[in-house]
């Protein structure tokens, strides 16, 4: 046994991470009695080196030092009825997914008649933030026994998380926030947002104009329903001068689709605080769904209207997140933001090496200007060039997925398919890439825009 001198800690979040000068390289590791105490526990631990692991003999933690791989695991929160950490309805939390299968628990005492929204969110962005990338959140009873679950907000599409939940017996509940576990057994870790709120549409319809009562959630998610025709929900938000926000109103899906009695097609405004219209937006979500980034004037009370088109009726979220300021970045930083900041990172590899993607173009009336088809296949073979990726064509009849490009529906636009992750990126199994013939004013020359 070898003795170690740790130098300094560095505090995390709720966990610390020892850093160390060895005095001589050894078999196993023991920390000086009394240096450190593990948080959650309060009392000094030995942790012993075996083989490629390590051994806590109170199995409270794996530790490693700085000569090993991976890092220190400390549950900060316990993942069942033992936890102490709790969360007062009407307010956030936020914590972090500190491993793979790490579950945080938090108590808190719920009324039988009442619908709470429980929503969960990655929280951060830049380039030294680590959000949680695939929230999942369950609400659990006194007994820990699962009532309702939820991974995605639209699946595969939107990672949020959000559970609107109807309490039938007042009583002690946990809300478990956690993260989505793949095919592998394997989950993301990072920082996240957890918000608890009772529904303003449950007890009455929210009003639709400035006399509303109904607040969104920043960082946060909240839920309503399009009773009638013509009907309009206004929230209040507090935003503040020269911030961007991400807003989005969605309609919830599964990996079936929309589900049963969702808002076809959502419509989303934004008033200002004398009920004049400063934006609004159609379709700039994924499907139907809409988003937009908006950065206020002023600051002070702010609503966003949510709607349906042509008198579309149905169940809807409403998310609203603070996105980073513009910045100037170098080459990295450009590639960080278009791959993990303005959207879930999404890939099309399972495994390390060389990726295949296949891909195909629409025939007939949905098919591509023979210019278009040339310059989507100049690009393919950009990116084989330069990345490893082997593009391969195929036809319908060989009943393959993959990208498929066609011109059937107004603008240029790509909508992928997911199911599963591989290292934290949602897997593309399609992608359905649509450029319309007038796009760009139909220039295909090799360097336009098209």
């Amino acid at each position: 046994m070898h003795e170690l001198n740790f130098e300094e800690y560095v505090v995390i979040g709720r966990e610390q991470l020892l850093r160390s000068g060895l005095e001589s390289a050894g078999d196993g590791l023991e920390l000086e009695a009394g240096f450190a105490t593990n948080s959650l526990f309060g009392t000094p631990f030995t942790a012993f080196e075996l083989g490629f692991g390590v051994f806590d003999p109170l199995d409270r933690s794996e530790f490693t030092s700085v000569n090993w791989q991976s890092g220190p695991l400390f549950n900060t929160i316990p993942g069942d009825t033992t936890t102490g950490a709790t969360i007062a309805v009407n307010s956030q939390v936020e914590e972090t997914i500190n491993f793979s299968g790490d579950q945080d628990w938090f108590k808190v005492t719920l009324v039988a008649g009442k619908t709470y929204d429980i929503s969960m969110i990655g929280r951060g962005f830049g380039q030294n933030a680590n959000p949680l990338s695939d929230p999942l959140v369950r609400i659990l009873d006194a007994n820990g026994v699962e009532l309702a679950q939820n991974d995605d907000i639209i699946w595969g599409a939107v990672a949020h998380s959000l559970l609107s939940y109807s309490v039938n017996t007042t009583g002690t509940y946990y809300i478990s926030a956690q993260t989505y576990i793949d095919s592998n057994g394997q989950g993301v870790t990072g920082d996240y947002t957890l918000s608890l709120y009772e529904n303003a549409d449950a007890a009455a319809d929210v009003a639709g104009d400035t006399s509303t009562t109904a607040s969104a959630v920043l960082e946060g998610t909240v839920s309503g329903s399009i009773s009638t025709q013509g009907d309009a929900d206004w929230y209040s938000i507090n935003l503040v001068a020269g911030k961007r926000y991400k807003i989005s109103l969605n309609a919830p899906a599964d990996n079936n689709g929309p589900l049963a009695g969702s808002l076809s097609d959502p419509n989303m405004e934004i008033y200002d605080s004398a009920g004049n219209l400063l934006e609004f937006n159609n379709n700039g979500g994924p499907g139907n769904n809409s988003y937009l980034v908006y950065v206020p004037s002023s600051s002070g009370v702010f609503y966003i209207a949510a709607k349906g088109i042509l008198g579309a009726t149905g169940t809807y979220n409403l998310t609203v997140q603070q996105a980073p300021d513009l910045v100037e970045r170098d080459i990295d930083g450009i590639a960080h933001f278009l791959t993990d900041e303005f959207s879930n990172r999404e890939s099309y590899a399972t495994a390390p090496g060389t990726t295949t993607i296949h891909y195909s173009f629409d025939s007939g009336a949905n098919s591509l200007s023979a210019g278009a088809e040339a310059l989507a296949r100049k690009a393919l073979a950009a990116w084989a060039e330069i990345a490893d990726i082997n593009f391969v064509e195929f036809v319908a009849a060989d009943n393959k997925q993959g990208i498929v490009f066609r011109n059937n529906d107004d603008g240029a636009f790509n909508g992928n398919t997911t199911s599963g992750t591989y290292n934290g990126a949602a897997i593309v199994i399609a992608s359905d890439l649509n450029v319309t013939s007038d796009w760009n004013g139909g220039n295909t020359n090799l360097d336009s825009y098209t």
